[in-house]
């Protein structure tokens, strides 16, 4: 015999169970909606991926291949990073699994892959501190000061990176923001401006 409790049970499961699937329906979980469109390549016709905004400092012809690769190993965007200085992918990883390691050394058109634990990190503090004091001479990147920080949440996942303090903003330092030095991913952070004089 089937009780006013079980009948508000039941019920109460249908609406649970519907609101998830609406949810999901209009989230793209549940099937193809929402997924990144696929558009074919205009020469060799074969799939072109509209890359992510986040690999938008990698030289424009890898984006699609980084991209690909981010999502075949299931790697987020925020571990990859461009070395503009060394000309190199690096790629921060805090626990290293059996399949990321396969990408250490691995070629992208031109570019190697540079893979990085946080120790490894560590050993590559005394390079990437020689390279921005190089570019902190150079006077059109417009360095005042830098900061390397080991541990910090605001590149969150990324670990270690570098507060680029500029006088002003230039093509050059701006080319700079969130691309990597050894695994050290740099942000630019303009000078605020000095207070008039009366």
């Amino acid at each position: 015999m089937i009780t006013k409790d079980r009948i508000t049970l039941i019920i109460s499961i249908v609406i649970i169970i519907a609101i998830i699937f609406v949810y999901l329906s209009m989230s793209g979980i549940s099937g193809h909606e929402g997924t990144i469109p696929v558009e074919k390549h205009p020469v060799n016709n074969t799939p072109a991926l509209v890359t992510n905004s986040s690999f938008k400092e990698f030289p424009p012809e890898i984006q699609d291949k980084i991209q690909i690769m981010s999502d075949m190993y299931s790697i987020p965007p925020g571990y990859w990073g461009f070395d503009s200085v060394n000309n190199e992918i690096d790629l921060v990883m805090h626990d290293v699994n059996s399949t990321a390691k396969d990408l250490r050394g691995k070629q992208i058109g031109n570019y190697s892959i540079y893979l990085f634990t946080d120790t490894e990190l560590a050993s590559t503090y005394p390079e990437a501190s020689a390279h921005l004091l190089d570019l902190m001479k150079n006077p059109e990147y417009q360095i005042s000061s830098f900061d390397m920080v080991t541990s910090g949440t605001i590149v969150n996942p990324t670990g270690p990176y570098v507060e680029l303090h500029v006088y002003k903003t230039v093509p050059e330092n701006e080319k700079l923001d969130n691309t990597m030095i050894k695994g050290w991913r740099i942000l630019v952070y303009p000078l605020s401006n000095p207070l008039p004089t009366t």
